[in-house]
């Protein structure tokens, strides 16, 4: 690919993101605000989100890696569509960028965070704030690799990456 044609792909690539992340926001502030009287909006918000990020562009895959065994291979699986997807799995929460805000732990699905309190000695911690809580990881094996948790984040704290099984 020439350069200007991988400009034209990551501009349109930024703008998909960007539109599916207006939905799942939207998603959200439904869940947060308007349920039970919002509950018939839910499919056609997260039917429009999964269009969303659908529409990207397929990724290329990396060049190929030497297994170091073979049941290595990271989880797939199929979406109603037929389509071949590979969840990526939470493994780790940066709770010096984390603001406490709570969105993640309200869109999972699997109640794979817990909001603390922030430590004393942690760099973030301010006596003269209210709120001196954060987000931590609670149930990491019962993440299902959704990503939600990182389309909501507006600190973008979360790191998720494709897993095998066994890990």
């Amino acid at each position: 690919m020439s350069e200007d044609e991988l400009k034209d792909l990551d501009k349109e690539v930024r703008k998909l993101k960007r539109i599916a992340s207006e939905w799942a926001s939207q998603l959200h502030d439904l869940v947060e605000d308007r349920l039970p009287a919002g509950y018939e909006d839910i499919h056609p918000i997260a039917q429009s989100t999964y269009d969303a990020c659908k529409a990207g562009p397929t990724p290329t895959p990396a060049s190929p890696r030497r297994k170091k065994e073979p049941d290595m291979d990271p989880i797939t699986g199929l979406t109603r569509g037929g389509a071949s997807w590979t969840p990526t799995f939470l493994v780790k929460l940066d709770q010096k960028t984390c603001i406490g805000c709570g969105r993640c732990c309200k869109v999972c699905p699997r109640d794979v965070f817990d909001l603390i309190e922030r430590e004393a000695d942690d760099d973030a911690y301010d006596d003269d704030e209210d709120n001196n809580m954060v987000m931590s990881i609670a149930n990491a094996l019962d993440c299902i690799g959704c990503g939600s948790c990182a389309r909501v984040c507006p600190k973008q704290c979360h790191t998720h990456e494709s897993l095998p099984l066994n890990a």
